[in-house]
């Protein structure tokens, strides 16, 4: 179902060129921290803490604090591209509900302008849409 609602459109490839970096570097960060390295020596704990210490020297800050922005930056992210996916179908709700008024009101003036029409034709040839001119003349 996600690929029908996302298809053709652009927040199918924001979720490609967000998701992708976001999940591979989450998933780094995973593994390396737990140290389940599979032999590989990028994801054991000894190069997790030697990344994070030269972020930390680059940013002049504690290496745990940059873990802690790296985190927090990961959950906002997410949290605002969820945002954007689950409101996206609501401005299409309030699109529809928009056209819809928008006919309504149409139809109404249409209907409004042919009530006066009919009225401004009756009263041009003599008669009252109220009473018929046989009528006038009754006490």
């Amino acid at each position: 179902m996600a690929h029908r609602l996302y298809k053709g459109s652009a927040l199918k490839y924001l979720l490609i060129f967000w998701g992708v970096p976001v999940g591979a570097v989450a998933a780094w960060y995973y593994l390396s921290i737990n140290d389940i390295n599979f032999g590989l020596l990028m994801f054991s704990r000894v190069f997790n803490d030697a990344v994070f210490d030269i972020y930390g020297n680059i940013l002049g800050m504690d290496a745990q604090a940059v873990r802690d922005l790296l985190i927090r930056t990961f959950v906002i992210d997410t949290l605002f591209i969820a945002a954007i996916i689950y409101f996206k179908p609501f401005r299409r709700i309030k699109e529809w509900w928009e056209s819809r008024r928008r006919k309504s009101e149409a139809n109404h003036l249409v209907e409004a302008t042919f009530d006066d029409h009919h009225v401004g034709s009756a009263n041009h040839a003599g008669l009252s849409p109220l009473k018929e001119n046989n009528l006038s003349s009754a006490p």
